[in-house]
């Protein structure tokens, strides 16, 4: 589902294709933080690996955050 911008258009069309690669993009994030606090690393990354999808004008994954 994420990829190349025709296919991801075309998933995102199906049925559920948007909460679909909300779910992707939110396991993507899980895959990273979970190694990283495993390996202890400060809270300052594992907050930067979780919202690492997110976007400045709130339209990113997993939690939509917006710039305050």
């Amino acid at each position: 589902m994420i990829g190349e911008p025709a296919e991801e258009a075309a998933a995102v069309a199906l049925p559920g294709g948007h909460a679909s690669k909300a779910v992707v993009m939110a396991a993507r994030c899980e895959a990273a933080e979970l190694p990283a606090g495993r390996l202890g690393l400060g809270a300052g990354v594992l907050t930067a690996l979780r919202h690492g999808l997110e976007r400045w004008g709130g339209r990113g994954n997993p939690a939509a955050l917006a710039a305050s």
